[in-house]
């Protein structure tokens, strides 16, 4: 007989349909293996006109095969089944077949099998396996059949060597003739085997002898009509292993820092306990404990320092023993990142912001990334100008090192060089090292004296041979100096030394100086350091028997002036870009300095009368004039347009010349530089150029400031500018003129159109102090004398006093008249002093009434 049923394939397909004799060859199809049945056999005996009902289950090794609808065929030779089997799935790669014995069989012994196979159609014209399913059947139909029933377990799983005995009791029921019971296997041990009618007996698997693997076996009941009655039974032996949380680990840090421990939980698969013992084949990889018993908690950690590994990765395994048992590998990982320095995102500065600080040390803060593990650490190399406190030690993460770094200015070049710091800590097989930039700012140390020129004079007008310098150490040391004249009729202070009571003494014997020239001398100041440049003080001298004693007055046509700081010399612009020399003692012309500028613009002498620098205000450019040789050496290109009105101004700070001009720039040898934020009308500086200050005009209120300024050679040559702080508009003046200060910084005055008085201001705090006394309308100029005396002059309009000479108190010592009386008015930056304060010279301008305009004159005044 052939039976067909139908299922839904996993796929979730449907239908059905009728078959023949038999199915035909599978395509493509799968052994008969790839489906495990749960039971080698049918049995049961049963009651005739009853039926049985069985369920296998079936294990598929690869459902995804059965991609479609399920047709199952079964073979039936003898005809034992009735109803339709029914093959269901389970879920995963489980199957289940439901049987049914036929109801109508007859009284009898039933032995042969079925013959199952799977198909992809309903006429099986294509099968799922190359071969049918085998299930045997073995069972009987009686009026009274044998039948046992189980109470217990037919199948279990053990471990070798446990002490495991399984018993189940089995009733019998059916003929009332006697019965027995029996099995083949030493394991399967049936006792009170033997009855008659109703009974029961009880059936022991005995396991503890068996090695590891699967038992099989049966216990027969046999009744004496001939019934029988299968009960199949099994053990599964398995093999005691040990059982791990973890079959592997992976581990992973810094090397030679913190690295994590882990735990494996070590037991037996029976949960038995038994000695185990635990080696390792890589040193870096340790176990907490060698020995012990199961179950165990085993703490693994790494020391890379066993076998001094470097950053990378490794493996290792822990080897797992124990009697009896197989033993067990643990792998282990290990990836290892090199260590770094914690160091500073800037680098180290030292030698302070302008390069003159050779003493105060910078604390450099570090650290290694290995958490709480200290390292050996090392100054690995250093640059020749830097000392370190200490040359190693040892840190950590949490154990921070400062080592204080200074300078050795002996050993650096002037200017700002960067280089390495570097260290080094070896941390097992890594050498780590890190790189701090340090720069050191190394400026030229100097002596600074506070005139950089002096002017002398022996004339009837007066005498001025003396001169009180100081000296000072731009980095504030204290230093020794030593001073000499080059010429015999200049004697100075031997020697001294940079603190606040030491001073240089200049005294000029006139007696050897010639009549009617000019006597130069060079005072040099050294110090007994090599690495200090020495300063060296112009002095000039003018011996002549004769002298103004009244004003002076000489028309022409002239454009700016300027008064040499040393020599007895005024420089006028000339109309064709030539410079003018006067001799102001004689108020003469004495020298012509041609083509200079082409357009002659606002002037300056260097302090030490060595150069004077003249604006060109077409050719946007700065005129550079030897004085010694009353020649243009140079030419500059300046960053703006400038104006006949824009100011200049030489100032030496830190012994560096500069040209500051009233729009924001400065020069130095040609280089300039852009927005120094001094900008005015008029500019004036002290002697040592380290105090600056401007005031605007065309304002109301008129406003000045002040600034601080220095000169660095680091960073290539640094000009350093800040404001002082003070008050931008003082006095109610307004339309301001005219600013100038003492060479000392002590005293500072202001010229305004308004008030109608030259004034007072605290050069510090920059605060309105008082108007000086005598004065007139319309201020115009103001000019602090190198021996503290102050010139104010006005253009009053009327015929009166124009300029009033004030003591170095304020104090009102003298009037003039001098260009009042020609009708003229004093020209803006158009007062200059000797710098001997014996002569004065003004440029006036007075208006002619006809086509030619203004008319200029020079103005020499004894004073």
């Amino acid at each position: 007989m052939l039976l067909l049923a139908s299922m839904l394939s996993a796929c979730g397909g449907g239908g059905g349909g009728g078959g023949g004799e038999g199915p035909s060859q599978s395509q493509a199809a799968m052994p008969p293996s790839s489906i495990q049945l749960s039971t080698p056999s049918l049995g049961g005996n049963q009651t005739v006109g009853s039926s049985q009902t069985w369920t296998i289950q079936a294990s598929v090794a690869d459902p995804s095969k059965f991609n479609g609808t399920i047709y199952l065929y079964v073979v039936d030779n003898q005809h034992v089944l009735g109803g339709s089997p029914q093959l269901n799935w389970l879920g995963g790669n489980q199957m289940a077949l439901t049987l049914h014995s036929s109801g109508t069989l007859a009284a009898g012994h039933y032995k042969g099998a079925l013959q199952f196979q799977l198909c992809r159609d309903a006429q099986c014209g294509s099968a799922y396996l190359s071969a049918p399913l085998s299930l045997p059947y073995d069972f009987t139909v009686a009026e009274l059949p044998l039948q046992t029933v189980l109470s217990g377990l037919s199948s279990t799983t053990v471990y070798v060597g446990g002490d495991n005995s399984f018993s189940s009791s089995v009733a019998v029921s059916g003929p009332s003739g006697k019965w027995t019971a029996s099995s083949k296997s030493p394991w399967l041990v049936v006792n009170k085997g033997a009855g008659q009618g109703a009974g029961s007996f009880t059936v022991t698997m005995a396991t503890k002898p068996l090695a590891a693997g699967t038992y099989t076996d049966n216990v027969t009941v046999s009744s004496e009509d001939g019934q029988t009655a299968v009960l199949p039974f099994s053990v599964n032996v398995r093999p005691v292993q040990f059982v791990a949380s973890q079959d592997s680990f992976s581990f992973s840090g810094i090397n030679g820092g913190d690295i994590p421990a882990q735990t494996l939980r070590l037991s037996l698969n029976n949960d038995g306990q038994r000695a185990w013992s635990a080696s390792s084949n890589a040193g870096w990889l340790q176990a907490g404990a060698v020995s012990g018993t199961t179950p165990s908690n085993i703490p693994l950690f790494v020391d890379p320092s066993r076998g001094a590994l470097a950053s990378g990765n490794y493996s290792g395994t822990l080897h797992l023993n124990a009697d009896a048992i197989d033993s067990k590998d643990i792998a282990a990982s290990l990836a290892l990142s090199k260590a770094s320095f914690t160091l500073p995102t800037q680098g180290i500065v030292l030698g302070g912001d302008k390069g003159r600080d050779p003493i105060t040390p910078q604390n450099l803060q570090f650290a290694l990334n290995t958490g709480n593990k200290s390292w050996p650490w090392r100054v690995a190399s250093q640059p020749a100008w830097l000392k370190t406190n200490a040359a190693g030690g040892n840190v950590s993460q949490v154990a921070m090192q400062a080592l204080q770094l200074s300078s050795d200015f002996s050993q650096a070049k002037v200017g700002t060089t960067t280089d390495a710091l570097k260290l080094s800590s070896q941390i097992n097989g890594d050498t780590v090292e890190g790189t701090v930039p340090v720069t050191i700012n190394r400026d030229q140390r100097r002596l600074l004296p506070s005139k950089w020129g002096v002017a002398f004079s022996s004339t009837p007008a007066g005498k001025v041979l003396s001169k009180t310098l100081t000296i000072k150490d731009n980095f504030g040391g204290v230093l020794n100096w030593t001073a000499s004249s080059d010429a015999s009729w200049l004697k100075v202070t031997a020697s001294g030394q940079t603190s606040s009571g030491s001073t240089l003494q200049l005294q000029a014997d006139d007696s050897q100086l010639p009549m009617g020239q000019i006597s130069y001398a060079n005072v040099t100041i050294s110090a007994d350091a090599v690495d200090i440049s020495p300063a060296v003080v112009r002095v000039a001298v003018w011996r002549d028997s004769q002298s103004l004693s009244n004003s002076v007055t000489l028309n022409g046509n002239y454009k700016h002036m300027v008064a040499d700081p040393i020599r007895p010399l005024v420089y006028v612009g000339g109309v064709d870009g030539s410079v003018l020399v006067f001799n102001a003692y004689s108020a003469t012309q004495v020298a012509v300095i041609p083509g200079v500028v082409a357009a002659t613009g606002e002037m300056t002498v260097s302090p030490n009368g060595d150069y004077l620098y003249v604006l060109d205000t077409v050719n946007r450019a700065m005129a550079v004039v030897d004085l010694t040789a009353l020649k243009k050496t140079n030419s500059w290109n300046l960053i703006n347009a400038v104006s006949d009105s824009t100011p200049l101004l030489a100032i030496r700070p830190n012994g560096v010349e500069l040209v500051l001009l009233g729009d924001g720039t400065a020069y130095k040898a040609g280089k300039s530089f852009a927005a120094t934020g001094i900008q005015g009308y008029t500019l004036t500086a002290t002697d040592d150029g380290r105090s600056v200050y401007s005031i605007d005009t065309g304002m109301s209120p008129a406003s000045m400031a002040g600034y601080n300024v220095d000169y660095s050679e680091i960073a290539s040559g640094s000009l350093l500018v800040s404001i002082k702080p003070g008050h931008w508009d003082w006095g109610n003046s307004s339309n301001g003129k005219s600013i100038s200060v003492s060479g000392d910084g002590a005293s500072l005055y202001t010229a305004s159109g308004s008030p109608y008085r030259c004034l007072k201001v605290d050069p510090v705090s920059l605060d309105y102090v008082g108007q000086l006394p005598g004065g007139d309308s319309y201020p115009i100029d103001v000019l602090v004398l190198t021996d503290g005396r102050v010139l104010c002059g006005a253009n009053s309009g009327s015929l009166g006093e124009t300029l009033w000479l004030h003591n170095k108190n304020g104090g009102l010592i003298k009037s003039y008249g001098v260009w009042s009386q020609n009708y003229a008015n004093l020209s803006e930056h158009g007062l200059v002093a000797l710098g001997d304060s014996i002569i004065m010279a003004a440029m006036t301008a007075r208006w002619t009434g006809t086509s030619a305009g203004y008319a200029n004159a020079l103005v020499f005044l004894p004073i």
